[in-house]
C-alpha cells in the first residue's frame, strides 16, 4: 500500500505524518531538545559493574548512565557460542570499571529507567542492515521470486558480518548495492577506529525524516511533501534511485490537512461509527483498553450485538495502538463473550490487522477474567508521552482532591494558628471549597479559633492562605 509523507520541521519539533488512502496511519514526532538516541552509536566509559544484576552502567554523555546487560554483550554471546569454560559466565570477566566501550542504544530511557544498550552494533541504510559482528544472511519475506533472492544473497557471500536485505534492494542494480555495502563497512571501520575521548557520539544515523523513510521503506512511499528546503534536498539526493517517489517542497509553515485527526488520536475516548466507544488509559506499567457498547444497541440478538461491537472495536484498537505507538503490556477488556468461537473471531480480526504493523506484537490470548493480553515492542515513546506532561495537581493519577478534602486540610491548618497571636486570616479559596464553609460553620470556627476568617473567591484549585494578621 502506497504511503504519503508530510514532513514538518520547526525550531523545537519535527513531525512526520503518514497517510494511506487519505487516512492518517502514523504520526512520528521528535523534539529537538529531547534526548532520543535509539540507534545511535556511542563510545562510552563503564562506570559500574554489578555482578548481582549481571549488568553494567555506562556513561554515554547523557544525564543518566545507560544500562548494559550481560545478554547484550557481543563478547559474552561469542563466548557462549564457542563454549568456553563456565567461569566466564559473569559480567566481571567481560567488563571492568573505567573501560572504554562502543555501544548502541537499544531503547530510550525515561524518568525511572536508564537507556538500554547493546554492543551488537547495527548500521542501517535504505537497502541493508549491516551487523558487523554477525554472520547470518537474511532477506525480506516480501522478496518472493527465487531468482531475485538468489541474486541478492549471492551479492553478500564472502563480504563478512551479518546482513539483512531490505525489500527496496530488489529494485537496484548490483553496482548500486555494492557501493552501499562498501559504504556501510567503511562507516563501521571509522567508528571502530575512532580516537575520540569518551563519552562521545560516533554515529547519529541521519536526519529524523530520513530515519522514518528507511523504517517505512521507500518502495512503499509514493509522495513526500516537506516545509524544509534542507530536508527536501537531502531526500532528493538520498532517494534518487527511487524515481517513483514524488518529492516536493512547500514554502509555508503549516500545510497538513490532518491536524484534526492527529488531535483525535490524543483523546482518551474514541467513538466508533456504530455508537460504541473505546477508552484508552495509559499508565506506567501497561495500557488498559476498555470497550463499551455505549450508544450502540444493535438490530439483532444481544450476543450478535456484542460480537459485532467487539469486531469493530478490534479493528479500531489495532489502528489506534499503531497511531498512538502504545507498547509494553496491553490489556483489552472486550465486552464479555461466553462462546469460545466468538473469542476466536476477535483473535482472528486482531491477527489479520496486526500483520501490517512493522513493530513486533504478540497476542497472548484471553485470561480467566476474559481480558485479552497483548505485548508490543517499545521502539520509541508513545504519542501521549511525547505530547503531554503529568498534571501538577494529580501527579498523573487522573484524579484531584475533592472539595471536602481541601476543606478538611484548611480546617486543620487553621487550627495550627489557634494559640498564636493571630487576629485574622485571609484565604484565597475556590468557590466549591468555600461553599462548604457556610455562615454557621464559619462562625463556629471563628469562635473556636479566636480569630476572624476572610474568604476571597478564586479560580485556583483548593485554597492558599494569603495573609495572617497578628
Amino acid at each position: 500500500m502506497q504511503k504519503q509523507l508530510y514532513i514538518e520541521m520547526y525550531h523545537q519539533r519535527e513531525r512526520v505524518i503518514v497517510v494511506e488512502k487519505n487516512q492518517l496511519t502514523d504520526v512520528f514526532i521528535a523534539e529537538k531538545n529531547d534526548n532520543q538516541h535509539v540507534g545511535q552509536i556511542f563510545k562510552g566509559r563503564v562506570k559500574k559493574v554489578l555482578p548481582g544484576m549481571q549488568a553494567a552502567f555506562v556513561d554515554i554523555g547523557n544525564s543518566k548512565n545507560a544500562y548494559l546487560h550481560l545478554d547484550d554483550l557481543y563478547e559474552y554471546q561469542k563466548w557462549k557460542n564457542e563454549k568456553y569454560q563456565s567461569v566466564k559466565d559473569n559480567i566481571r570477566h567481560h567488563l571492568t570499571e573505567g573501560q572504554e566501550i562502543i555501544v548502541q542504544v537499544l531503547k530510550e530511557g525515561d524518568e525511572q529507567k536508564a537507556p538500554k544498550l547493546t554492543t551488537k552494533i547495527e548500521l542501517s541504510s535504505i537497502h541493508f542492515v549491516y551487523q558487523p559482528y554477525g554472520n547470518h544472511l537474511s532477506i525480506s519475506k516480501k522478496v518472493t521470486d527465487h531468482y531475485d533472492r538468489e541474486r541478492l544473497l549471492k551479492l553478500l557471500n564472502g563480504r563478512g558480518g551479518g546482513w539483512i536485505i531490505r525489500t527496496a534492494a530488489l529494485q537496484q542494480t548490483n553496482d548500486t548495492l555494492i557501493c552501499e555495502i562498501e559504504e556501510l563497512k567503511k562507516k563501521f571501520n571509522s567508528i571502530e577506529q575512532s580516537q575520540q575521548t569518551p563519552p562521545c557520539c560516533l554515529h547519529k544515523g541521519g536526519s529524523f525524516p530520513m530515519q522514518i523513510v528507511k523504517e517505512l521503506s521507500p518502495t512503499n512511499i509514493e509522495k513526500i511533501v516537506c516545509n524544509s528546503r534542507t530536508i527536501y534536498h537531502q531526500l532528493k539526493e538520498s532517494l534518487s534511485p527511487f524515481n517513483h517517489i514524488e518529492i516536493s517542497y512547500l514554502n509555508r509553515e503549516t500545510f497538513i490537512d490532518f491536524e484534526h485527526d492527529v488531535e483525535k488520536v490524543k483523546k482518551r475516548v474514541v467513538w466508533l461509527k456504530s455508537g460504541a466507544s473505546i477508552v484508552f488509559d495509559e499508565v506506567e506499567a501497561m495500557t488498559v483498553i476498555d470497550v463499551n457498547t455505549a450508544k450502540f444497541s444493535g438490530k439483532s440478538s444481544y450476543t450478535q450485538t456484542i460480537v459485532k461491537t467487539n469486531e469493530e472495536a478490534a479493528k479500531e484498537i489495532v489502528k489506534q495502538i499503531k497511531l498512538r505507538n502504545i507498547s509494553g503490556i496491553i490489556l483489552i477488556d472486550f465486552i464479555d463473550m461466553k462462546d469460545r468461537n466468538d473469542k476466536e473471531k476477535i483473535l482472528n480480526v486482531l491477527e489479520r490487522h496486526l500483520k501490517n504493523d512493522p513493530v513486533h506484537t504478540k497476542i497472548l490470548g484471553f485470561t480467566a477474567l476474559n481480558i485479552l493480553e497483548i505485548t508490543r515492542k517499545k521502539t520509541r515513546k508513545s504519542l501521549l508521552e511525547q505530547t503531554s506532561v503529568k498534571c501538577p495537581l494529580c501527579q498523573g493519577v487522573g484524579m484531584i482532591k475533592a472539595p471536602k478534602e481541601w476543606a478538611f486540610e484548611l480546617e486543620r491548618e487553621l487550627f495550627s494558628y489557634q494559640n498564636r497571636d493571630c487576629q485574622s486570616v485571609i484565604i484565597d479559596i475556590h468557590e466549591r471549597v468555600m461553599e462548604l464553609f457556610d455562615d454557621n460553620y464559619k462562625s463556629f470556627l471563628e469562635d473556636k479559633l479566636g480569630f476572624f476568617i476572610s474568604f476571597i473567591p478564586s479560580s485556583q484549585v483548593g485554597y492558599s492562605i494569603r495573609r495572617i494578621n497578628t
